[in-house]
């Protein structure tokens, strides 16, 4: 049989309640799969995001109450839906998806069981941990860069189980900004002053204290800039605490989450982000459609999207002192920063939705087609 000639039926599950790059991704999936006429259904949590959105767009989606990873109810609700919709392929978008989605195959053994892995965490070394990323259970893991696949490596992870597909974005969202607005935050700071801007929640692998390190340098030499801050989390309070203590009120806004990110990114002359741990950043790869020179740290998969001094700058990861020096390059250097934002266009067209999804449903029929053909073993 033809692989093209499979018929695909898809069980995405995700237990997150808010909206952060790896929901955003496991939609982008769901939904392009949906165009595609391929039968694909979401689990997710009850009045989630995910739940909110596939509603919105009118897409497959059944709310199940998740509690834990181990909660064998959710199990046994998922199990029911497999086999009433005759599911194929369960694809889980989380570590905590994929703990459930294990025990499922417990009773589904013929189900093929796809993990998705976008941290770039090493794998803990306790029993639970490398029985979920070992086991046989498991048919693959789809790492969302080059530098999770080799971390995975390293955290004694068969490397058969593997493959990288990087995440993507739609490359067409900000690339017209004519009909975006002025943010009430920014209208006083336009145009007297540069916006430095990150889209990055605020916890702890972000790096905030670096960053806000890197403001206080750079301010005590200029006033020509003001930095904003779109995302929420939960280092919110920690991270308002840092910002006052280095005497940054006024010099860094903190706007929260937002949804509107296309009105602040047509207001950004650059974007910036400090992680120390990235699996890839897509926040980049929307900062780079929108043609906003890229200034990031050298962390996780970000050198897989921006060569340094080629299609933007990196800095050096947990040294505010090196990143305070690249932003302060790139607001003496505007002309030099607007050809590196035109070269990282090209860059684009790999990190494209379209592509990521394309590399997933290669996947899917590649480990359907084997299944078929009796080379997967049970």
């Amino acid at each position: 049989m033809n692989q093209k000639n499979l018929a695909i039926r898809v069980l995405h599950i995700d237990t997150g309640q808010g909206w952060r790059g790896g929901q955003q991704q496991a939609f982008y999936l769901h939904s392009m799969l949906s165009e595609k006429q391929i039968k694909s259904i979401m689990i997710c949590q009850p009045d989630s995001e995910m739940a909110k959105r596939c509603k919105t767009e009118s897409l497959p989606y059944i709310a199940v109450k998740m509690r834990n990873e181990l909660d064998l109810l959710a199990v046994l609700k998922i199990i029911k839906l497999v086999r009433k919709e005759q599911i194929n392929i369960i694809h889980c978008h989380c570590a905590h998806s994929l703990s459930l989605g294990i025990i499922c195959k417990t009773f589904l053994r013929k189900i093929i069981l796809i993990a998705s892995r976008r941290v770039d965490f090493a794998i803990k070394q306790n029993i639970p941990s490398k029985f979920k990323y070992n086991t046989k259970l498991v048919d693959k893991i789809v790492c969302i860069s080059q530098n999770i696949h080799d971390i995975m490596i390293a955290s004694g992870i068969d490397k058969n189980k593997l493959i990288v597909i990087h995440s993507g974005v739609d490359t067409d969202r900000y690339k017209d900004l004519s009909d975006a607005h002025t943010p009430p935050e920014l209208a006083e700071y336009i145009p007297t002053k540069k916006i430095v801007g990150t889209i990055a929640a605020l916890t702890g692998h972000k790096d905030y204290p670096t960053l806000l390190r890197a403001i206080r340098l750079i301010a005590e030499e200029r006033d020509d800039f003001v930095f904003v801050a779109l995302g929420d989390g939960k280092d919110r309070d920690k991270i308002l605490a840092l910002r006052d203590e280095l005497g940054l009120i006024g010099k860094i806004i903190f706007t929260g989450y937002r949804r509107n990110v296309k009105d602040y990114l047509a207001h950004f002359d650059y974007f910036v982000l400090a992680s120390k741990k990235e699996g890839l950043g897509t926040s980049v790869l929307d900062a780079m459609s929108a043609n906003v020179p890229i200034i990031a740290c050298a962390s996780g998969g970000i050198p897989e999207m921006i060569k340094h001094e080629i299609n933007g700058l990196l800095a050096e990861k947990l040294n505010p002192e090196d990143l305070a020096q690249k932003i302060i390059y790139a607001l003496d250097h505007p002309e030099q920063m607007k050809v590196f934002a035109e070269k990282s266009l090209p860059v684009l067209d790999s990190f494209s939705r379209e592509n990521t999804v394309n590399k997933n449903l290669e996947l899917y029929r590649k480990l359907l087609f084997k299944r078929e053909n009796g080379e997967m073993t049970e």
